[in-house]
């Protein structure tokens, strides 16, 4: 390999490398219930400092409303009324009220709901109308479905999660208009199948945006026969409009800007608000199976590097691809960040895999139980699906063991700590 590619190499590590930071836990949000004085009386007070009303802009700010119409302040000057934060203050108004009749049904659920990101910073009609669908929702969910949501609402650490991630997926169906009884996630629940129907990785347009945009493709009559064949069906509308965005090229549009004239709603384009999502394993390795493909492009690159550290975690968010310990790592950050007690495991073989590798990279989770503790393997590229952890293992070598005979080898070493490549050691 030449000295200016070995260089570029190099840079490119330093570029996307950031796994030698210590991960902090994260913290709960504030619950948006602090704002509602009938029900904040009921809450504790520790949190409220960090409460984020509802914002205003400078229009309000500079014409604050009185009344409807119009007032003197004490210069004189009359004070216009404001339509702008009319609006605001009825949705204000109508989603108090919303969680407090929510409040009423289950405490604990409402307060999670004020943690959702969606609340934090402010409310629109959007998430009031969603809000609403909610309630309507839960006033005639069964004693099953009520048990289903105790489950969500136990995914994660609540002590340290910012949000609870599978609310925050009932709400996403709320806000589409699909959380009823005619698509009941609740009805036979698993966390699988709410997360099929809630997280769809990609751009989410409105049924008019994705017609619109079909709609100015150039070639019409394929327009045409699309449109007929999806029979309004939102799904199949999203799922071709992102394929357009992917795939056409600008010019086979009527409109060359027609995707920045409908730029859509795209839930995991921030990594780290992702990875404040991925807060449970079972949340990660759900992701990891719906996204993460292996990257042979850096194989080679440890065959002159001593040692090689896995790229950023938020880099493996964006590009959704890696290696194992590239998978390793966004396993343990997402986890240590969420309170999880992990480590990360470097296996060596005696001998190559059929792939010619001489290592693997996995995650471990450690659970204590009274004087109990048990070991689990977690964020393995080898073995992803929905329900992948594999354990509980009485030791980490026992772990090891496993990743080893996964391809028939026999174990050499292996080192825990961070995931990483040690050249020294796979020699």
């Amino acid at each position: 390999m030449s000295v200016a590619k070995r260089f570029s190499w190099v840079i490119l590590f330093i570029l996307i490398i950031g796994c030698s930071h210590s991960v902090l836990s994260t913290k709960p949000n504030t619950t948006y219930l602090y704002n509602i004085p009938s029900i904040a009386q009921f809450l504790p007070q520790g949190e409220t400092k960090n409460v984020k009303r509802t914002a205003t802009t400078q229009e309000e700010r500079v014409n604050p409303v009185r009344n409807s119409g119009g007032a003197l302040n004490p210069t004189g000057i009359i004070i216009k009324p404001n339509p702008a934060a009319e609006q605001r203050g009825i949705i204000s108004n109508g989603v108090n009220q919303l969680f407090e009749k929510i409040f009423k049904f289950d405490q604990e659920l409402a307060i999670e709901l004020g943690r959702l990101p969606e609340f934090q910073d402010g409310v629109n009609e959007r998430e009031m109308l969603a809000l609403e669908n909610f309630l309507n929702f839960l006033s005639v969910s069964t004693d099953k479905e009520k048990a289903a949501l105790g489950k969500i609402l136990n995914i994660g650490k609540p002590e340290y999660r910012k949000f609870c991630s599978p609310l925050q997926a009932l709400f996403w169906l709320a806000e589409k208009g699909e959380l009823s009884k005619e698509k009941n996630p609740l009805e036979n629940y698993s966390l699988e199948k709410l997360l099929d129907q809630a997280w769809a990785f990609e751009v989410e347009y409105t049924k008019e945006e994705a017609i619109s945009i079909i709609k100015n493709w150039k070639d019409k009559e394929r327009a045409s026969r699309l449109l007929n064949e999806s029979k309004d069906d939102i799904k199949r509308l999203n799922s071709k409009v992102n394929d357009f965005k992917k795939y056409l090229k600008r010019s086979s549009f009527e409109d060359r800007s027609i995707f920045k004239k409908y730029k859509g709603l795209d839930r995991w384009n921030d990594s780290n608000e992702v990875m404040d999502r991925l807060n449970s394993p079972e949340l990660v390795e759900y992701w990891s199976w719906r996204n993460f493909a292996f990257d042979k492009s850096k194989i080679g690159m440890t065959s002159w590097i001593t040692r090689v550290y896995p790229q950023a975690a938020e880099f493996t968010i964006k590009t959704k691809k890696g290696i194992c310990f590239d998978l390793a790592y966004l396993t343990y950050e997402c986890l240590k960040r969420s309170g999880y007690d992990v480590i990360g495991l470097n296996v060596y073989y005696k001998g190559k895999n059929s792939e010619g590798s001489i290592m693997h990279s996995v995650c471990i989770l450690k659970i204590q139980e009274s004087n109990k503790i048990s070991y689990y393997k977690i964020g393995d590229s080898n073995t992803r699906s929905p329900n992948s952890m594999d354990g509980p293992f009485k030791s980490i070598e026992a772990i090891a063991e496993r990743v080893a005979q996964f391809w028939g080898l026999q174990l050499k070493t292996y080192t825990t700590g961070l995931p990483l490549y040690d050249y020294d050691l796979a020699r």
